[in-house]
């Protein structure tokens, strides 16, 4: 363990399992369609279909910048989303809902929810505009 962690005295370890019965690891766990999903959406993204255009616009200095800045705070997301994980480990824990709700108070996981759907929405309205003027 790290002794800068200031996480130590919640948990022991940052990826253990042991703690876990084994209906909360099937829980945990995803359906292949659902992460099969997540995969494509995170690999043929809309950042990932429209840097060219990006490029274009604000030439290859300016996207490295950007691309670098993105990659930084989606690398901090997650390394906050793994502390958060290990820091309510003993709680039951499923999604984003689930932990605005440990984290805010209960009115907060379904207002995450709601949140959610609105932003997974504008993706799929993104990718629609995106393929319709492709095929113009």
């Amino acid at each position: 363990m790290n002794p800068s962690d200031n996480w130590g005295k919640f948990t022991n370890s940052a990826f253990d399992k042991r703690h876990l019965t084994p209906e909360a690891a099937a829980k945990r766990k995803m359906p292949w369609y659902i992460t099969s999903s997540n995969i494509i959406k995170l690999y043929v993204g809309i950042a990932f279909i429209s840097t060219p255009c990006s490029i274009k616009q604000v030439g290859l200095y300016g996207a490295a910048i950007g691309f670098s800045y993105v990659v930084g705070v989606n690398i901090f997301c997650i390394y906050l989303l793994l502390k958060a994980r290990n820091r309510f480990k003993r709680d039951r824990i499923i999604d984003i809902g689930d932990l605005a709700d440990k984290l805010y108070g209960g009115c907060w996981g379904p207002l995450m929810s709601i949140l959610l759907v609105l932003t997974n929405s504008i993706f799929l309205v993104c990718y629609i505009m995106f393929f319709g003027t492709q095929t113009d």
